[in-house]
């Protein structure tokens, strides 16, 4: 073989190496891009569904604590109990409730830091409580009857205001995970 065959045959698998090399690592440079994106999309996802979800649950912890004392006010009101879900303070309540739901859940499937997890996991169980509700409506009922009242109107506060402190727990470890990695 001629000199010139030998120098077409190598720039020849020179160029199919070269060309080789350049498919590779453009397509590492362009899956490592779109590694990014998708991270920083769940990050952006995140956020409104966090902010979405502390939101919901301080308004509707806020909510219930301003109705409190018409809860035990109107404790053997039957038409005040069927009649309440329909004003705006009970569609509003209710709005919150789904808007937790919707929005913890969603953040049950993205979020993989397990201290967030938790707290988003015992805001809603803290909000789930219904012992301090019955306890002041109980207590309203024995108001009505003439008897002297219990604590269940300052222990309803307080679960409320544990509810609150809840949901700020989550906004709390959501901002550490947000200005570092989620």
């Amino acid at each position: 073989m001629s000199e010139t065959v030998w120098v077409a045959l190598l720039t020849g698998a020179f160029t199919l190496a070269s060309g080789v090399v350049g498919v590779v690592l453009t397509h590492r440079y362009s899956r490592s891009q779109a590694e990014a994106a998708r991270r920083e999309d769940r990050r952006r996802d995140a956020r409104a569904l966090l902010a979405q979800f502390v939101e919901a649950g301080t308004q509707w912890a806020n909510a219930n604590w301003n109705m409190v004392p018409f809860f035990q006010k109107n404790a053997k009101d039957q038409t005040f109990w069927l009649e309440w879900p329909d004003t705006d303070s009970g569609k509003a309540i209710r709005e919150y409730s789904l808007a937790i739901t919707r929005s913890g859940g969603e953040l049950r499937l993205i979020v993989g830091d397990e201290a967030l997890l938790a707290r988003i996991t015992e805001a809603t169980a803290k909000m789930s409580e219904s012992e301090p509700m019955l306890a002041l409506i109980d207590d309203g009922r024995r108001l009505q009857a003439g008897k002297t009242p219990g604590d269940a109107l300052s222990d309803a506060w307080t679960h409320y205001r544990e509810v609150r402190e809840a949901f700020r727990a989550v906004e709390g470890r959501a901002a550490d995970l947000l200005r570092g990695a989620l």
